[in-house]
């Protein structure tokens, strides 16, 4: 087998650079040293010399003195640099070393020359990772992959050879897997992690077809006979000519991390239940004093025109509270109740709501044919006409003539459903405002109908987004993802 390429030239220039160094300084300042003294010794010969050779000694003798401390200096900064350089060129080749005493083979010779030492045990972990399924792997040599992934990474650590063969797991993946260390005679993949057939799977896959994985979330059994969440990443490991030698499976434990969002979520949602709570106590405070309100006007004014006129508005105010308590019930509704339906006829349906007035609604459906999808057909229009009827009172503010528009698409990544107003806008510090519980910037409104589309959009896996539409006004998006299409 080729042998890599020798890194023992880091010692020899390790001694040679600094001799080097040193003999440069050491000639240059010998050579200054022998020339201010010929100076000196001229100028001992010729004291009542005339005044034209005696100027050019004095000059010559200033001009020594600047060289000399010029050479000095430059002598002193190239020693630094030197060093310097130095240090950045063994400070690797010590770190290697430190690994590689760590991972030699119990009873082996250390002495000897040391980079040989580190390119030897490095090379016989090479050597383990490049054999093809055929070739049983040297036990010394999985002993020393083993040393190497160390019991010091926080990640747990699991090496496959293209023979689906389990070259090495530290103590840290071991544990997370709740299986036993590796024996040396390198078993099975499918066999050592039989308690995990996902994990096989994932493995074999990135081995046969060289599919890996990045950051995907595996569900495991404990050791405890609970559950636990490991963040995995599965790279194929491949040789020069592009065929797979192995795989390197990295994971990490979530499970304690899942568990601090999960309780984050709650301790969110307690928060969020409670500011609901307050907001609904004050719309039903509002209406029961209206209704009282009006019965005292009835006792007031008992005539049969009174009466009629005051029944009248308590029927309006009855209604608003029944709004008001459909909206906080359909808000706290746990999940969606999922059907088959189609889309196109969904967006016709409430491009035609009554309930919008004479508010007129243009319908663009660019989906270029049928399309079914899975959800609460209650709920998906209701979150639909939410839109509607604020994209209506936006247009009513602002006095447009325009109509609303509803257009439906298919892009790459999404089902699109676009309701664009006229209005007067929002501005882009109080969207995420507009998206709280019982936030309102109308007298009329109560403040869940974004709120409460949001909370629907959510269960379907789809999003809410307010953006300003070019020329005036607003655009509600929403992205409903492209697996909720039936095929």
């Amino acid at each position: 087998m080729k042998r890599p390429p020798r890194i023992g030239w880091v010692r020899e220039v390790s001694i040679l650079l600094p001799l080097v160094t040193l003999l440069l300084v050491l000639v240059s300042t010998v050579t200054l040293l022998a020339y201010r003294n010929a100076i000196a010794e001229l100028q001992l010969a010729l004291p009542g010399a005339a005044a034209e050779p005696a100027g050019e000694l004095a000059y010559q003798s200033v001009l020594v003195r600047r060289l000399t401390w010029l050479v000095t200096s430059v002598n002193v900064a190239l020693t630094l640099l030197v060093l310097l350089y130095l240090r950045h060129l063994v400070t690797p080749v010590e770190t290697l070393l430190r690994q590689a005493r760590g991972v030699a083979a119990e009873g082996e010779d250390g002495g000897g020359d040391e980079i040989d030492f580190l390119v030897s045990t490095f090379e016989r972990a090479i050597t383990a990772l490049a054999r093809g399924g055929g070739e049983e792997p040297d036990e010394r040599e999985i002993a020393s992959l083993r040393r190497a992934l160390g019991s010091s990474l926080d990640s747990g650590v699991l090496l496959v050879d293209s023979g689906n063969r389990v070259l090495a797991v530290n103590a840290v993946g071991a544990a997370l897997l709740g299986l036993p260390p590796a024996p040396l005679a390198a078993p099975a993949v499918a066999d050592y992690c039989a308690r995990h057939p996902q994990l096989v799977e994932i493995l074999l896959q990135a081995n046969e077809a060289g599919q890996g994985v990045s950051r995907q979330e595996l569900e495991i059994a404990d050791a405890a006979g609970g559950s636990a969440t490991l963040g995995l990443t599965a790279h194929p490991l491949r040789r020069d000519d592009g065929t797979i030698r192995g795989v390197l499976a990295l994971f990490v434990d979530l499970t304690q991390a899942r568990r601090r969002a999960e309780e984050e979520r709650r301790a969110s949602s307690l928060a969020q239940l409670g500011r609901m709570s307050a907001g609904l106590a004050h719309e039903l405070r509002n209406s029961l004093a209206a209704l009282r309100g009006y019965l005292t006007l009835i006792e007031r004014h008992p005539d049969e025109e009174s009466v009629t006129d005051y029944l009248g508005e308590m029927r309006s105010e009855s209604d608003q509270l029944h709004r008001v308590l459909e909206d906080f019930l359909s808000f706290a509704r746990p999940e969606a109740r999922l059907e088959t339906l189609s889309l196109n006829e969904l967006a016709a349906r409430v491009a035609a709501d009554p309930g919008l007035g004479d508010q007129e609604v243009r319908l663009r459906d660019e989906l270029g044919g049928p399309v079914r999808i899975r959800a609460d057909r209650q709920l998906l229009e209701r979150a639909l006409r939410n839109l509607l009827l604020n994209a209506a009172q936006a247009a009513r503010e602002a006095a447009a003539t325009e109509p609303l528009e509803l257009t439906v698409t298919r892009g790459e990544a999404s089902l699109s459903l676009v309701i664009a107003d006229r209005g007067p806008g929002v501005a882009a510090e109080r969207v995420e405002e507009l998206f709280a519980p019982f936030a309102t910037t109308r007298d009329e409104g109560v403040g869940l109908g974004l709120p409460l589309a949001q909370r629907i959009l959510e269960l379907h896996g789809a999003t809410l987004r307010l953006a300003p539409r070019a020329g005036g006004g607003t655009e509600a998006v929403v992205s409903l993802p492209l697996g909720m299409i039936v095929t």
